[in-house]
């Protein structure tokens, strides 16, 4: 089961929608993982300990040096921060057909990458040397 951890700035309503644990995935929430309100190193450090992916729309995540050895389960960045749930559903499900469509073997494998997930556009940032 492919574990995510979903930051408090994400839009959760759409996610929640979303029967997860049917599909394969275990989604943690900020008031069930107790880590609302939780600063940025804190939450890297429970996605981490618990080898869970980061769901996140924080622009500080890029500040703090957007690197795979610092999140070795990946990164989903949501941008722009605000948008409606209807606007979040699409992206991600958009997102779900490019990955199913590329990598049809193993989809949903986000280890050492960081995924920047916008209305225009997905990147996957490089950094030299990795």
């Amino acid at each position: 089961m492919i574990s995510f951890l979903v930051d408090e700035d994400v839009n959760q309503r759409p996610l929640r929608m979303i029967p997860a644990r049917e599909k394969g995935f275990d989604l943690l929430y900020p008031e069930e993982g107790d880590y609302k309100g939780a600063h940025d190193p804190e939450i890297r450090s429970l996605a981490k300990a618990q080898g869970r992916v980061i769901v996140t729309c924080d622009k500080d995540f890029a500040r703090s040096g957007l690197h795979p050895s610092v999140f070795p389960q990946g990164v989903l960045w949501i941008r722009p921060l605000r948008m409606g749930q209807k606007r979040v559903g699409e992206i991600l499900a958009r997102f779900c057909s490019f990955q199913l469509e590329q990598f049809p073997e193993n989809p949903y494998s986000f280890e050492g990458k960081i995924f920047e997930i916008s209305d225009q556009q997905l990147v996957i940032p490089t950094v030299d040397g990795s």
